[in-house]
């Protein structure tokens, strides 16, 4: 019986004759697909704040040829859409709410690095800001609004449901908890 597991000898992540693991299967029951990509709501925002910021350096080298406030509000819509779809079913929530701020985080980045090459660092840093946040606010409503409307068909209720419950039972243990005054 030495080399088998709990599941008998027909399961997929029983040893081999070697000692090592047979890799398990990667894609859906009953399709002969790989698993769509799916990624946590940390790595999802990480990567729009690193893709945001790219857009808007390069936004800032490239500003004869295209407006460095229209490539990054496209860059927020799509990264905002992608981040939505990409992200596990039960991370939506996140991804529907954060985006807006992931771009300010982008923006201030993207900024101090351009104003530190500059003599008044804190003067190029708030007219940078200002500016941009200005040029932005239509692309952040809008992207803003696509990815809630994406997000509700991504489970967004469901989520919304289960962190009400969630938040409320905390409530009701907390109070149980409490001596009576």
């Amino acid at each position: 019986m030495a080399g088998r597991t709990h599941g008998g000898p027909g399961r997929a992540d029983a040893p081999r004759a070697s000692g090592r693991r047979a890799p398990r299967s990667r894609g859906r029951r009953g399709q002969g697909g790989a698993a769509p990509v799916r990624l946590t709501a940390r790595g999802a925002l990480l990567a729009v704040v690193l893709i945001l910021t790219a857009a808007a350096l390069i936004g800032s080298l490239l500003r004869t040829v295209v407006a460095p406030s229209t490539l990054i509000g496209v860059v927020f819509v799509a990264v905002s859409l992608a981040g939505v779809l990409l992200v596990r079913r039960r991370d939506v929530i996140w991804m529907a709410v954060t985006p807006p701020l992931t771009c300010f985080v982008a923006l201030l980045l993207a900024e101090t690095l351009l104003a530190l090459p500059t003599g008044a660092f804190a003067q190029a840093l708030a007219i940078g800001m200002g500016t941009r946040l200005a040029e932005l606010a239509p692309w952040l409503f809008g992207g803003t609004a696509l990815a809630l409307a994406l997000a509700c068909f991504r489970g967004l209720p469901d989520n919304i449901r289960e962190l009400r419950e969630d938040l409320s039972g905390r409530a009701v243990r907390r109070y149980a908890s409490r001596p009576e005054e």
